[in-house]
């Protein structure tokens, strides 16, 4: 059996496409223009709870008790060092004062008469006119009437102070607080008024500030 060959022409097909380029956009041209660094710090800002208070405070006590007489500012308005603030009735102080001034004046008038007394005795001891026992005696007599003066000198001058005490002043710039009592009231060392009122100066003030520690930190 004899096996047939048929030719067989192959015809290459060539598929062509057309692709066309596709046209760019066209921009416009971007200008840059430079720009100058500068640095600077960035403070990092926080709020906090604070309350302020003043750094002066003085507290307003009597030295002396008695019955109030005048108040004489309104509550919270400013006062100047030196203003009166208070008054206390001073009529048993000025009794004390009188007292205390009579008594130095006996003082010193029985110094006095221990002088002379001494003053004489000194020339008769020496022509032994009088016993040295004497003299001693006329000496300690004419020292005690000097410490004598000085005692009733010291109680004047304490006499004195207390009379100036019943004007109570301002001793320091600010603002005066509310006081609770009133004209007519015992006010004084141990009593239920022993602090009237206090002055707070706000010419500078503290702030203190609660930070938690989370920030602090």
């Amino acid at each position: 059996m004899k096996t047939k060959v048929i030719p067989l022409l192959i015809i290459p097909i060539f598929i062509g496409s057309c692709i066309r380029p596709s046209k760019q956009s066209i921009h416009e041209p971007i200008v840059v223009e430079p720009v100058a660094v500068t640095v600077e710090n960035v403070v990092a800002r926080q709020s906090f709870i604070s309350s302020l208070s003043p750094n002066y405070i003085a507290i307003v006590q009597p030295r002396v008790a008695g019955y109030l007489s005048a108040k004489m500012f309104e509550n919270g308005m400013p006062v100047k060092r030196g203003q009166t603030i208070f008054k206390i009735d001073n009529r048993r102080q000025r009794a004390d004062m009188l007292a205390a001034k009579a008594a130095l004046e006996s003082a010193r008038a029985q110094a006095v008469e221990a002088a002379n007394n001494y003053n004489r005795a000194v020339p008769l001891a020496a022509i032994d006119a009088i016993s040295q026992a004497q003299l001693d005696q006329y000496t300690a007599q004419y020292r005690a009437a000097q410490a004598t003066v000085q005692s009733a000198e010291q109680n004047l001058r304490n006499a004195e102070l207390e009379v100036e005490y019943t004007t109570i002043n301002a001793s320091i710039n600010g603002v005066i607080s509310t006081s609770e009592a009133y004209v007519g009231d015992y006010v004084g060392p141990g009593t239920k008024f022993a602090t009237l009122t206090k002055i707070e100066n706000i010419d500078t003030l503290c702030a203190d500030v609660a930070i938690p520690v989370s920030q602090y930190l």
